[in-house]
């Protein structure tokens, strides 16, 4: 976090910015944008009211919703101190196995299809017949709530991606590809990562951020043991630039739902988000090589990859 917060605190600043130039008026007093972004003293009056008329429809908060807080903050908890390296973690106390972080959500998932939404459960012993439960109640959760809203495609997608990553280590085709890529070792390392940040970046606008990991990190490691380059130099800005999905709505589920909810046509989408997408790249290129570098301690080729590249170079004799 502290490697990425300066590109956090500057991407903010300009996101605000070109949100207020662009769409708020900022700068341009008397154009359209400007006079619809003013509403003046009545409209905040109306906001106001529209906004406490809609908390006061939500109503009490229910044991329901109690229950599923406390399982999502449950399983934080769990993911947290699983193996936090500060102190022993909670799977190396009960067990020599390795435990993974799928664990805490099967665990989490399970308990919500015994654990009742309907605390009348608790009177199932009492003296007075009337308080005591009729019928039995749900689960926090169905079966039929999962199959209904449950996004199978994203699990389908998301699935794919971690395959086709383990086909690309085990049939050579990560380290091939890195090979291939070698000839960039004489540019300097800022190019190289500029072409590699823009390369995910565009990438990532049409596919998930997670494929799009997935799939081209294990030829970026490849290729920076190859070029005796830090695996982490190029590794976490690639990885960070995943996330920069601002153009189209398959790039990542937040912008499907923005697109499908706020009825935006793609080309407003492409429109709005191409400086995002410029900006961030330009900052990351600008930050990363100067305080991340500083930060993790990335400036020399490490000795564990080093033993990797004579690995490799090993397998290729056999």
């Amino acid at each position: 976090m502290i490697a990425s917060f300066p590109q956090m605190v500057v991407n903010s600043f300009l996101t605000w910015l070109y949100i207020r130039i662009a769409y708020m008026g900022y700068l341009r007093p008397h154009s359209k944008d400007a006079q619809v972004a003013t509403i003046g003293r009545e409209g905040e009056t109306v906001t106001n009211q529209v906004i406490q008329q809609r908390y006061k429809n939500l109503g009490p908060i229910t044991f329901h919703e109690i229950g599923v807080a406390t399982l999502f903050f449950t399983c934080v908890f769990l993911w947290i101190f699983r193996k936090p390296g500060f102190i022993r973690g909670w799977s190396e106390v009960i067990t020599d196995i390795d435990v993974r972080d799928s664990v805490p959500v099967i665990f989490v998932s399970i308990l919500m299809f015994f654990i009742p939404k309907d605390p009348s459960f608790i009177y199932c012993y009492s003296q007075n017949p009337a308080k005591r439960p009729k019928r039995s109640s749900e689960g926090l959760i169905t079966w039929k709530v999962i199959e209904t809203k449950m996004p199978w495609s994203l699990m389908f997608l998301l699935g794919g991606g971690f395959a086709i990553s383990r086909g690309s280590v085990a049939s050579c085709m990560a380290k091939r590809v890195g090979e291939a890529l070698v000839p960039l070792r004489y540019l300097p390392p800022i190019v190289i990562l500029a072409v590699v940040c823009f390369f995910e970046g565009l990438m990532t606008e049409f596919t998930s951020n997670v494929g799009v990991a997935n799939i081209t990190l294990p030829v970026i490691a490849q290729m920076c043991v190859a070029m005796e380059i830090h695996p982490m130099y190029l590794m976490i800005p690639a990885t960070l630039m995943c996330s920069f999905s601002f153009r189209l709505p398959v790039g990542t589920p937040p912008n499907a739902i923005v697109t499908i909810a706020g009825h935006i046509p793609t080309s407003w989408l492409i429109a709005g988000g191409c400086a995002p997408a410029i900006y961030s790249l330009i900052v990351e290129v600008i930050f990363f090589p100067t305080w991340g570098v500083f930060v993790y301690g990335i400036k020399d080729f490490p000795a564990w990859a080093r033993y990797v590249q004579m690995k490799n170079n090993t397998d290729v004799f056999r």
